[in-house]
C-alpha cells in the first residue's frame, strides 16, 4: 500500500480554502510554531485523497484513507493528532464507524457560507472551535457558556447540519454539511467493490481496470473508496507482472 501514492498521480488542484479578508477574518495560524506550519506526510496524503473526490461533496477524509499511504497506523495516528491538538485539521465521526478529518481553514470556509446567515459571529465561533479543538462532543450547556449560542441557535445549527445531536448521549458534535451524503455514498461504494471483486476468480483485479469501472450503487468515485477499503485492509494492492492487483485478502 506504501506505493498506492504514485498509483494514483499525487497532489492535484483542489485548493484548501482561506476565509476572505474581513473584520471578521480571524487567522489562527499566526502563531504556531514553524514546525507546526510545514506541510506534513499526512496533508499531502489528504490531498491525493481529495483530488479522486468530486467537489460536489464536502472535502473529507476519513482516517483509515491516510492509513492505505502508511505501514504504520499508530504513526499516522500520531501525526493526525497532532494535526488536531493545532488546530490545523479538526476530526468529525459523521455518525458513522470511521473517523474524517478536514483541513481546518476548509471548514472555516463552509462555516463562513452559513454562519453569517444565522447572525452568528464567525470571528467567534472559529476562536472557540480552536480554543476547545480537543473535545469532540459539547453538552447543551457547553455550548450556551462556551460558545453563547442560544438554544435556538442551536437547532438552527442543527438545521443547516453544523451541528449533529445524538439523543443516547444529549452530546452534540460540530459537523459538516452534505457529509451525511458523502458517508452514504462511501458505504455503498465499500459494498459494490467488494461485490464485484468476490465476483472475480481469486477474487482479485487489476487496479487500471477497476478504477475506470463506474460504480452503479453510489455517484462517489471508485478511487476514493479504494483509498477506504486499503486502510480498512478489507482490500489489499499487490504488485504483479500485469500491474496492480486489488484483491480480498484470505482469512487465515
Amino acid at each position: 500500500s506504501s506505493g498506492i501514492n504514485a498509483e494514483y498521480g499525487g497532489i492535484k488542484n483542489r485548493k484548501v480554502a482561506t476565509l476572505p479578508n474581513s473584520s471578521e477574518d480571524l487567522d489562527i495560524f499566526d502563531e504556531l510554531p514553524k514546525e507546526v506550519l510545514r506541510i506534513t506526510t499526512a496533508e499531502c496524503h489528504m490531498e491525493t485523497v481529495l483530488s479522486s473526490l468530486s467537489k460536489r461533496y464536502p472535502a473529507l477524509v476519513s482516517v483509515c484513507m491516510l492509513y492505505s499511504f502508511s505501514d504504520s497506523r499508530t504513526a499516522m495516528d500520531r501525526e493526525v493528532d497532532e494535526l488536531c491538538k493545532h488546530g490545523k485539521v479538526r476530526r468529525f465521526t459523521l455518525r458513522s464507524s470511521s473517523s474524517f478529518v478536514m483541513m481546518t481553514k476548509s471548514y472555516h470556509k463552509i462555516l463562513e457560507e452559513h454562519v453569517p446567515k444565522l447572525k452568528i459571529s464567525l470571528s467567534n465561533m472559529v476562536q472557540n472551535l480552536q480554543t476547545f479543538s480537543g473535545q469532540s462532543y459539547f453538552t447543551q450547556s457547553d455550548l450556551n457558556s462556551k460558545f453563547c449560542f442560544s438554544d435556538d441557535t442551536i437547532n438552527a445549527l442543527i438545521n443547516v447540519g453544523i451541528l449533529i445531536y445524538y439523543p443516547a448521549t444529549s452530546k452534540y458534535e460540530f459537523s459538516v454539511p452534505g457529509s451525511s451524503l458523502l458517508v452514504e455514498n462511501l458505504t455503498k461504494g465499500r459494498q459494490e467493490v467488494l461485490k464485484r471483486l468476490n465476483m472475480k476468480v481469486n477474487k482479485e483485479m487489476l487496479e487500471h481496470e477497476f478504477i475506470n469501472l463506474k460504480l452503479r450503487c453510489s455517484e462517489i468515485g471508485v478511487k476514493y473508496v479504494i483509498f477506504d477499503l486499503i486502510g480498512r485492509q478489507q482490500v489489499k494492492s499487490i504488485k504483479s507482472s500485469s500491474g496492480k492487483l486489488l484483491r480480498i485478502p484470505s482469512r487465515t
